[in-house]
């Protein structure tokens, strides 16, 4: 890929636990252009909710048009549907042709924001019974997305108290952690559900689209109304492994999908 006529956007939230990060891809070069890294975290406010037009318009500014050049924005999991709106809206803010590179997709779901939502209230020292009770209670209610993500953060600050109230830590220490956990949680949180059951923008985007089931349902992919192609990856995505980067490489130095199609396993 020639570095002046492509630009590559990578959205990276960074280390997030002990798993390498879609950043790991491009150690060591691939013969291709060094990826623009867009913390997609970075447009989150951990206290308050923002919706999804919001995000996409703020990293939109942030990335600004590249001009004569084609984008290639690259996104893994739950990152899939802001980097749907973003390659759409990037497309209409004029920076020229844009092409998404999707790793396991998810869009956001109920089942998806409540199972995460228990997984954060867990992973803060609640049992998980009652923590999936909760999760089930906050999102199964019909409220706008903003009140059950404030009851969420009322949750996630009470655990984060708990759990570091466990600590041999002063009065004014116990306040400081419990902040940084919830904050952290939060975040994440908040990532979500500007996400959850967001509406999706056709763009007409062609879509590489990396899974390890190609007999899966894309149906919500096929949303964005782009061509799409396929690639097989049967063991769980790892970004550290030489397979995963050589099927990158190809990807990126290949032609974008002008059909729906499903390539070979690997």
């Amino acid at each position: 890929m020639k570095t002046d006529t492509h630009r590559l956007v990578l959205l990276d939230p960074g280390r997030q636990n002990t798993d390498p990060t879609i950043g790991e891809l491009f150690a060591g070069g691939h013969g291709t252009v060094a990826p623009v890294v867009l913390d997609p975290l970075s447009s989150v406010d951990p206290r308050a909710f923002r919706n999804l037009p919001e995000r996409v318009a703020e990293h939109v500014a942030w990335l600004g048009a590249a001009d004569g050049v084609a984008n290639v924005l690259i996104a893994h999991c739950m990152n899939s549907v802001l980097a749907g709106e973003l390659a759409a809206a990037m497309t209409d803010s004029g920076f020229g042709p844009t092409r998404l590179v999707l790793f396991d997709p998810f869009l956001v779901d109920h089942e998806v924001i409540t199972d995460q939502t228990a997984e954060l209230f867990a992973g803060l020292g609640e049992p998980r019974p009652e923590a999936r009770l909760s999760a089930q209670r906050i999102w199964g209610a019909a409220r706008p997305v903003e009140h059950a993500l404030a009851s969420a953060q009322q949750d996630l600050r009470k655990f984060a108290l708990h759990r570091a109230a466990a600590f041999d830590l002063d009065e004014d220490e116990v306040e400081a952690f419990a902040d940084q956990l919830t904050d952290r949680y939060a975040r994440w949180l908040s990532h979500l559900a500007s996400q959850f059951d967001a509406e999706i923008t056709p763009a007409k985007t062609p879509i590489d689209l990396v899974v390890r089931d190609t007999a899966g349902d894309h149906t919500a992919v096929l949303a964005w109304g782009g061509p799409i192609r396929v690639h097989s990856y049967p063991e769980p995505v790892g970004f550290d492994t030489p397979g995963l980067r050589e099927l990158l490489r190809e990807i990126l130095t290949g032609a974008a999908p002008s059909r729906y199609e499903i390539t070979g396993e690997r």
